[in-house]
């Protein structure tokens, strides 16, 4: 009974030290930098939705909240708004970064943005990002994604420029072409193993988006089967749908 009661007190104050809500340190690289801070969602179904803001102080900033579940915002900076209004017009630097409820610290050098090709916004390429275990998942699989899809571009590049030979027998060009479906199973197997988590269902949009990597209908199909089973009815998976559609737009993916 006492060891019962060890445990259950023990578990009530790791339970206790436990962030009920996150925290995020702003830091950029500018120390002199005055402005407003945001963060926005992304949202597939509903566009840009402003969360919060702050002040931005000689470079520093800080937000408190708290989020249902972890997901992927953007943290906008504005270095030229005077006022507290949240006209988008105003924004100048956009990074990411996946929200859990934790202490995280954002660390922007904001003289490395470069211009974004859909808007005016200046992109901040892989702020530094500490305390979210959400976003340390997400560089962990972002780099295992880039790996396999770089290893498969050169399978299909090899492939084509075998194609181009005459002198390559058939053998080669089957091997050739063997090559590159392992490689692209093994990228959908990357992607179904973490079916749950929200970063995968980002990494699977961003994947079917790049039609070089060349799926087939049936791994599309089989790929949104898997995912569906988690996220039937959610906007994650309408987007999931929509980019598949996309990705071979010549039929319906229901076909």
């Amino acid at each position: 009974m006492k060891n019962i009661v060890n445990v259950l007190f023990f578990t009530a104050l790791l339970a206790s030290c436990q962030p009920k809500g996150y925290t995020i340190e702003g830091n950029l690289s500018d120390a002199n930098a005055n402005g407003k801070a945001y963060i926005e969602y992304p949202s597939f179904l509903k566009g840009p939705v402003m969360i919060d803001s702050t002040t931005i102080t000689n470079g520093k900033f800080e937000f408190k909240g708290e989020v249902d579940k972890p997901e992927r915002y953007h943290i906008l900076i504005d270095l030229d708004n005077s006022n507290d209004t949240s006209d988008s017009s105003n924004k100048k630097y956009q990074g990411e970064l996946y929200i859990d409820n934790s202490n995280i610290t954002f660390t922007a050098d904001i003289s490395t943005a470069t211009k974004s090709q859909w808007d005016s916004l200046l992109v901040i390429p892989n702020p530094e990002i500490s305390g979210s275990p959400t976003h340390d998942f997400y560089l962990s699989l972002n780099k295992e994604i880039a790996s396999l899809t770089n290893e498969l571009k050169e399978l299909n590049q090899r492939h084509l420029e075998l194609q181009a030979d005459s002198t390559v027998n058939a053998d080669a060009l089957q091997q050739s072409l063997q090559d590159k479906e392992n490689k692209k199973e093994q990228l959908l197997e990357l992607l179904k193993k973490n079916v749950t988590s929200i970063v995968a269902v980002n990494e699977t949009v961003n994947v079917l988006s790049d039609k070089s990597i060349g799926f087939s209908a049936k791994q599309i199909e089989l790929l949104l089967g898997t995912f569906k089973k988690h996220w039937a009815n959610t906007a994650q998976m309408v987007a999931l749908e929509f980019t598949a559609a996309l990705a071979y737009p010549s039929r319906s993916i229901t076909q």
